[in-house]
């Protein structure tokens, strides 16, 4: 079906991207919302034409807490490693780590869960919004492996999502599969 690169991140928790990036994106929001409050408010308080100056310095503070939020995104991304391949296949997954090739069978495979990772900034890329996903596969035997993958194949010419494919896997047999864990549950 589709094959996914599988990420080393540097941090020892990868959840804690996920969640520095949203209260960054909060903390940029906010502080739009607060931008945009203070210029309307000395707007209708003082005049348009006399505080411009006041306006522009408002305007580029808030620009530059957005360039702040893109550059550690991207410093994020440059972060991680690539050290693998993780391989769907209509009975069975395939991971690589190397020289080192794991197979799971899709009927041992109790239920993958797939949660959020970096987000994706880019205009272009905004079909499911992010760079990389954590997946964990649990086996029936109760063992999991847990890693970080990018979102969309590695296929020649082909870009298929990994939610995509997982939700192709869940057509094709009975496990359950968990997307976006955090936020919602799809079963």
């Amino acid at each position: 079906m589709s094959k996914f690169r599988i990420y080393r991140s540097d941090m020892k928790d990868p959840r804690s991207i996920s969640r520095m990036n949203k209260w960054l994106l909060i903390s940029i929001s906010a502080l739009y919302l607060l931008v945009l409050l203070i210029s309307n408010f000395l707007r209708t308080t003082f005049g348009s034409d006399t505080l411009k100056i006041l306006n522009y310095f408002l305007l580029a503070i808030f620009i530059l807490a957005l360039l702040f939020f893109f550059i550690v995104n991207r410093m994020q991304f440059s972060r991680i490693r690539n050290i693998g391949f993780l391989e769907f296949k209509r009975s069975v997954i395939v991971k690589t780590l190397g020289d080192l090739r794991t197979e799971y069978p899709v009927d041992r495979i109790e239920r993958i869960e797939l949660e959020n990772h970096i987000s994706d900034l880019k205009i272009s890329q905004q079909k499911d919004a992010f760079l990389t996903y954590i997946i964990r596969i649990v086996n029936r035997d109760t063992s999991s492996d847990q890693f970080v993958i990018a979102a969309k194949s590695d296929d020649y010419k082909q870009k298929i999502y990994i939610v995509d494919t997982l939700n192709l896997l869940r057509k094709l047999s009975d496990v359950e599969i968990a997307i976006n864990t955090k936020s919602k549950k799809e079963n």
